[in-house]
């Protein structure tokens, strides 16, 4: 299950795990997303509330364990997973995000029409030549036994 963008994610835990007793997990993050972020911050500001690396505090290991750990589960153990999120092009990398869906999608409507112009420009140019393009992405799993 995936909670990046969860507000009040400790609820969710607590009713997940009894759904899903006894043994209870979590997998989340994509660090290819940073640059998009970061640009769109640059581009306005504002961005930074939807980021989902500063909201989405789930997403870090103390927080997904502690949150585990206040539902009730024991012998918590974490793995993080790192493989490459590959795009044929710079065009697609921008289309997994202009997909407005989630918090890219609030973020992209604050924007104005020439920063979103600017956005969509100068995000794909700090990927290098146009052609295939491999970005890091990252996944923090967790598991746990609720008795």
């Amino acid at each position: 299950m995936m909670w990046d963008n969860a507000a009040g994610y400790e609820s969710y835990v607590g009713h997940w795990s009894r759904a899903v007793a006894p043994r209870v997990g979590y997998a989340g993050g994509y660090e290819f997303a940073r640059r998009f972020w970061d640009a769109a911050i640059s581009a306005d500001p504002r961005a930074a509330q939807y980021d989902p690396g500063r909201t989405a505090t789930i997403c870090q290991e103390p927080n997904l364990r502690q949150a585990l750990a206040a539902a009730g589960c024991t012998q918590i153990e974490a793995v993080t997973f790192e493989d490459a999120g590959e795009f044929p092009s710079r065009e697609a990398y921008w289309h997994a995000f202009d997909g407005r869906q989630g918090s890219t999608s609030v973020c992209l409507s604050l924007l104005s029409d020439e920063q979103r112009h600017h956005l969509k420009t100068s995000l794909p140019a700090t990927l290098g030549p146009d052609g295939p393009i491999s970005l890091k992405i990252r996944a923090l799993a967790v598991k746990g036994i609720r008795e």
